[in-house]
């Protein structure tokens, strides 16, 4: 399989439902301190997303329209400074990653993917890559969270 160039959406989804999603994965989703990149790289919370909720369903189908491939599973990371991801690839074919939490400061809880541009965490930014490039999240530096939404998938 061909690597695929990095695609980069800003404003993916609408103010209202970007809102809503927001406060669905902050506050009603249940996250564990049980994800790290690598073995021995830091620990940061996690969830694994339901595809048969409304919301998440909604969401899938939003990015269905600008790929076309088969989701194969989808999960949240939460990062607060100290949990910074390490490098590490993605099972899967694309890695397609939404950024969701408010925007932090340039530079602090940039998508790296190697050989390539650091890419800042600015909300509802939409990012699809091959999950076979060498990548990591980096954690935030302040007090906010860094939550992403990540969807493996298959082509």
């Amino acid at each position: 399989m061909a690597i695929i160039k990095t695609k980069i959406i800003n404003n993916f989804l609408p103010v209202d439902l970007l809102t809503r999603t927001y406060h669905y994965c902050l506050y009603e989703c249940p996250h564990y301190l049980n994800q790290s990149s690598t073995e021995t790289s830091p620990k940061f919370y996690s969830c694994d997303l339901n595809f048969e909720h409304p919301l998440i369903k909604l969401i899938i189908n939003k990015i269905k329209t600008v790929s076309n491939y088969n989701i194969i599973r989808a999960y949240l990371n939460i990062q607060y400074h100290g949990m910074s991801g390490d490098w590490h690839t993605d099972d899967g074919d694309r890695t397609i990653l939404y950024m969701l939490s408010p925007t932090l400061k340039k530079g602090e809880g940039c998508l790296e993917i190697k050989n390539e541009e650091k890419i800042n965490f600015v909300q509802n930014k939409l990012i699809i890559f091959d999950a076979k490039k060498v990548h990591k999240g980096n954690d935030p530096k302040g007090k906010k969270a860094r939550i992403t939404m990540a969807f493996k998938t298959k082509t």
